[in-house]
């Protein structure tokens, strides 16, 4: 595929006439009604002022309407940008604002051009031309980082990214594609236009409810493959067993615990696990089968990519030790719209610093131990968070799970008083018998009963923009939670 995907992906859609495209609910639209309405918003964009060289920021909920206004962006030549509350007072030259539904917060209707039903009905409106990218440098999208260290960042990633990703060959799916992570988000947009590109229809659950229950509905409405970050996969699949099994399951964006990937087997006939991120590329990936029984998940490196774990100084430390992950890909991006001092510190000397800890194994796999930042020291002793996440994970009954430090002893030594944990737990299950199961799951992490974490339980995780928990939510979810039945609160 030419980096001039757009086009390319509305060559098929106009071929595809009666064939499947979207999924919504029990609604179904064909390629040739998907086409014609992206031809209809482009027309309405066009009219708005939107071409070449353009940044648009789309606001819209709604999974379909919010891709057919970024296809129809990249289709005139423009770049879209996902809504973020940050983006009115963003300098990295924002042209327009588009919402469908509710005026964002910090929007002003002078701001923001409304989207409504009139969009998709015929208009006097010339068709515009429909170029797509003559150049493989032009900015298609704008990136959203998951903003997890409470900063987020863009990242300007050209066509030539996105065809790259929509070059990756079909295999042997069918069926549909079940997009669980938010419609403009880097991978959701790439993946959405890669199934259109193959002839495989795009389901969009509903992101506005609970993902838990809509599982059957999916599969019943013809989804093979379903696509989304793992506590999206957890909480979508369940802890039930049903028949017939998806295809594949296909996760990325956090990393993945054994218990995960067995509670995944059971749902599907295969796993694809991949790693990557917005500012590089998907740097290496885990393809699981039946019968796996490893004890942890290796990525293997994929062509054309480079990963090694480096010490303090770079240097790259022998087989089997820890230390920080670095990459480097032909699709890393330059750096960050706007902002840099976060490109210095992590862009150094050709290589991306994503700010996890890995170890290389003799196999050439690495496996994901966590992330810098979540290393938390608990009285001198110090904890991988994510350790202890995936700990309180795999005991039955628990959906997931978040830790994070509540309060310190003193601002001067850094060190913790209190670790928190809150849990989501299976309907039914006894909280009781929950707790103290996860309290026996985290105590060869922390080492004694009195380091063990306190406890709340909650209805569900929300989850940040590419669908990770966001770690330091964390006491505000503490303190809205509630106690297993005799449990002590402490103030």
């Amino acid at each position: 595929m030419s980096a001039n995907f757009p086009v390319q992906i509305l060559e098929r859609l106009s071929q595809g006439g009666a064939t499947v495209a979207f999924v919504v609910g029990e609604e179904q639209l064909s390629a040739a009604t998907v086409h014609q309405l992206v031809v209809r918003y482009s027309a309405r964009m066009a009219a708005a002022g939107v071409g070449p060289g353009s940044r648009v920021v789309i606001a819209s909920r709604n999974g379909p309407v919010a891709y057919l206004l970024g296809l129809a962006v990249t289709t005139l030549g423009g770049a879209f940008i996902d809504w973020h509350p940050l983006l009115p007072a963003t300098a990295i030259g924002v042209t327009h604002f588009f919402h469908f539904g509710a005026l964002p917060a910090g929007l002003s209707v002078a701001q923001a051009v409304a989207v409504d039903a009139s969009w998709a009905a015929p208009s006097d409106l010339p068709v515009p031309p429909l170029r797509g990218y003559r150049d493989e440098t032009e900015i298609a999208m704008v990136a959203v980082s998951s903003g997890s260290t409470g900063r987020p960042k863009f990242i300007a990633r050209p066509a030539s990214w996105t065809a790259r990703v929509l070059a990756v060959p079909r295999a042997a799916y069918d069926g549909g594609v079940a997009i669980l992570f938010p419609p403009l988000s880097l991978p959701a947009f790439t993946i959405a236009g890669w199934a259109l590109f193959n002839g495989l229809a795009v389901h969009f659950p509903d992101l506005s409810a609970a993902l838990a229950g809509q599982m059957i509905a999916s599969q019943r409405r013809g989804a093979s493959v379903v696509i989304g970050s793992p506590a999206q996969l957890d909480e979508f699949v369940g802890r039930d067993t049903y028949a017939p099994k998806f295809q594949a399951l296909i996760a990325g964006g956090a990393p993945v615990s054994r218990a995960q990937v067995l509670r995944w087997l059971t749902q599907a006939t295969h796993l694809t696990i991949g790693y990557g991120n917005a500012e590089g590329a998907i740097s290496a990936s885990a393809r699981i089968g039946p019968g796996w029984s490893q004890d942890e998940v290796g990525y293997g490196v994929l062509p054309s990519e480079s990963v090694e774990i480096v010490d303090e100084l770079g240097t790259v430390v022998p087989v089997g030790e820890p230390g920080e992950l670095r990459c480097r890909s032909p699709a890393m991006a330059a750096g960050y719209e706007g902002d840099v001092a976060a490109t210095r510190a992590v862009f150094r000397d050709g290589w991306f610093y994503p700010g996890d800890l890995a170890r290389m194994r003799p196999d050439g796999r690495f496996v994901i131990l966590g992330r810098t930042r979540d290393t938390i020291n608990l009285g001198g002793v110090k904890l991988n968070a994510l350790d202890l996440d995936l700990a309180a994970a795999s005991v039955a009954d628990v959906v997931s799970a978040l830790s994070f430090p509540l309060d310190r002893e003193d601002g001067a030594s850094g060190r913790l008083a209190r670790l928190g944990l809150v849990l989501v737990k299976a309907p039914g299950a006894s909280a009781s018998t929950v707790a103290a199961a996860v309290r026996a799951a985290c105590l060869p992490l922390v080492g004694a009963e009195a380091a063990l974490p306190e406890i709340r339980f909650i209805d569900s995780l929300p989850l940040g923009p590419t669908g990770k928990p966001r770690r330091q939510d964390g006491p505000q979810l503490f303190s809205a939670g509630s106690a297993a039945p005799g449990e002590v609160i402490s103030p």
